[in-house]
């Protein structure tokens, strides 16, 4: 048996927010909306009573109008309070919608609009919070609103549309101010003062935004925003901020991801990235959230990885309780410390300078030269005697740590000092401060220094 063909109205009424209304599912609706009236009831808790009076005008080469969906501002209506009729007749089956999210299906049955008839299907519903503190006066209070509309495939010709809000008693015509949209109508009833327009001739095929103002004097109450709330609401309405934004998140979330794991789990990044993808596309609020986290997580990675990279002490046989270990030089001690080897290389360098075995020949770049006396004479001469013996006769302390140092340096006299390769010196002295801690208190010695 074939499935009930249905066309889907969206009605998507929205306070300070719309979304776009999704397309009928059917392929074979075609059908006019010669007009359409609206009608918003705003009642003194800040609910708003809802009316539509939609007159279809089917083709005869249309399907039969057989479902109504109605799209709801937001999830909290109640079915309970929806009222339904075509052309008078009562309609009681109504349900939560299958395709409109969120919203309620009205089920036209043996009153079905036929292809080439014609008929009014009347629908109404009361909403919870739909009026807002205004953002720009504390004495006012707010609406935003658009009627629904229909997608332009299914539409054929233009529609008289026209929009009422009645407002609570106390409200005077001449204190309602309009946001954009100038009124057509300004009356005072019994009930308060009510606003309109009247759009003769539009197509019905996209949004139809009205606003206003009114004071709040006579309302209960009003829905507060935040300032995130209004940029969660910019947010949403803002598609190129979105994408935007999204690229964005995309691009951070590749560098955190890459170079936490070193280039690899392309399958579980492309993953993780469609996940994202997929909730920010139904939750912006969530998108926004993530931003601020995604820029704390590139900067905790990054503090991560500098610090493995500047783990570059061996194991030390330490003991704990062991006392601290003092008398290590500045070289031995930002080893301990494990502070950049760049800076290692400084300690050791000035501190040679200072002693008087090596020269500065250049500033900038750094050129360093070692002095006559501790100049080693040949290649097989014992190098570690050799600087004890000048040591000795200069009246210097020359440690073991700096013997390397001075003899590579002698042999690139002429190269700067980032030039040259020092990276056995400085394995040299990365193990001997090492080996000094053996037996102490590896903590109470970094802290000490």
């Amino acid at each position: 048996m074939l499935k009930t063909t249905r066309l889907i109205a969206l009605l998507f009424a929205g306070v300070f927010l719309c979304t776009e209304a999704r397309p009928s599912l059917a392929q074979d609706y075609f059908f006019g909306v010669p007009n359409v009236q609206m009608t918003v009831a705003v009642n003194p808790d800040a609910s708003a009573t809802i009316v539509y009076d939609f007159t279809f005008r089917n083709s005869p080469h249309g399907h039969a109008i057989d479902v109504v969906d109605v799209g709801t501002p937001h999830s909290r209506y109640d079915l309970k309070n929806v009222r339904a009729s075509v052309d008078g007749h009562p309609l009681s089956d109504i349900r939560v919608s299958e395709y409109v999210k969120p919203g309620f299906e009205v089920h036209l049955g043996a009153h079905a609009i036929r292809p080439g008839g014609a008929g009014v299907v009347h629908v109404e519903f009361t909403m919870p919070n739909m009026v807002y503190q205004d953002t720009t006066n504390d004495t006012l209070a707010s609406m935003r609103i658009t009627p629904t509309w229909f997608g332009e495939q299914y539409v054929q010709g233009d529609t008289h549309l026209q929009i009422a809000i009645q407002l609570p008693k106390g409200v005077r015509p001449e204190d309602v101010l309009h946001q954009g949209r100038e009124f057509s109508l300004k009356a005072e009833t019994d009930d308060g003062a009510r606003v309109g327009w009247d759009l003769p001739g539009v197509r019905f095929t996209g949004k139809n935004m009205v606003a206003l103002s009114f004071p709040k004097g006579d309302m209960q109450n009003v829905i507060k925003q935040t300032a995130i709330d209004l940029l969660v609401i910019w947010f949403t309405e803002s598609p190129r901020a979105r994408v935007t934004l999204g690229i964005v998140f995309m691009v951070l979330l590749a560098v955190v991801f890459f170079r936490f794991t070193g280039g690899t789990g392309l399958t579980v990044y492309v993953i993780l990235a469609a996940v994202s993808g997929f909730v920010f596309y139904h939750r912006p609020g969530l998108h926004l959230l993530a931003m601020p986290c995604i820029v704390v997580l590139l900067g905790l990675n990054e503090w991560i990885l500098g610090r493995r990279k500047s783990r570059y002490m061996p194991p030390i046989a330490e003991v704990e309780g062991g006392g601290i270990k003092r008398g290590l030089t500045a070289p031995e001690a930002a080893v301990l410390l494990e502070l950049p080897l760049a800076k290692v290389l400084s300690l050791v360098i000035f501190g040679m300078l200072k002693k008087g075995l090596l020269r500065q020949i250049k500033d900038d770049p750094l050129i360093v030269a070692v002095n006559e006396p501790f100049q080693a004479k040949s290649a097989g001469q014992k190098h570690a005697e050799f600087y004890q013996q000048a040591a000795v006769k200069q009246g210097v302390v020359i440690h073991k740590y700096e013997h390397p140092f001075l003899f590579l340096i002698q042999n690139n006299s002429d190269k700067p000092a980032r030039d040259i390769d020092f990276s056995r010196p400085m394995k040299t002295l990365i193990e001997s401060a090492a080996a000094r801690m053996k037996g102490f208190d590896l903590s109470d010695t970094q802290d000490y220094y």
